[in-house]
């Protein structure tokens, strides 16, 4: 297979995945560009991937449900209390139930209007739902549009 040229779009989704960002940054700053559309969509996309960047940094997981035990919160909260070594600075956002945990690093927001929810998505690194059974699962759709 071919080399893939460092500015195609292509590249960009490969080292998003792969967390390459200072690659992304070293491959727009060599890109000959020209054009200044190409210049608005370098900015908008750089600003885009250190928002990103951020965003993990921040090491947040959420968990959006109502019904904690169906929905998987004691097995999250079981893995996610073995991280506490590796990354003491994670932190768990449960949104929508308020289980009886006493841990500094999990924020319990307890159930919300829905309107509500977007900002807890948006702030979020990671969401994380190990549900057991999902009749059609309306969180993981608001999870993704946000």
């Amino acid at each position: 297979m071919g080399s893939i040229p460092p500015h195609t779009p292509y590249s960009i989704l490969v080292c998003l995945f792969v967390k390459d960002f200072p690659k992304i940054v070293e491959n727009f700053d060599k890109a000959n560009l020209g054009d200044e559309s190409y210049r608005d969509v370098k900015t908008r996309v750089m600003d885009f991937l250190f928002e990103i960047e951020n965003k993990y940094k921040d090491k947040l997981v959420l968990f959006v449900g109502v019904d904690w035990e169906r929905k998987g919160g004691p097995e999250l909260y079981d893995a996610f209390s073995k991280t506490k070594d590796r990354h003491p600075d994670a932190k768990l956002i449960i949104v929508g139930c308020s289980p009886d945990i006493k841990d500094p690093r999990v924020e319990i927001v307890g159930r919300i209007p829905v309107t509500q929810t977007a900002a807890y998505y948006r702030r979020s690194s990671f969401f994380c739902m190990p549900t057991k059974r999902e009749p059609f699962g309306v969180v993981f759709v608001e999870a993704m549009l946000n």
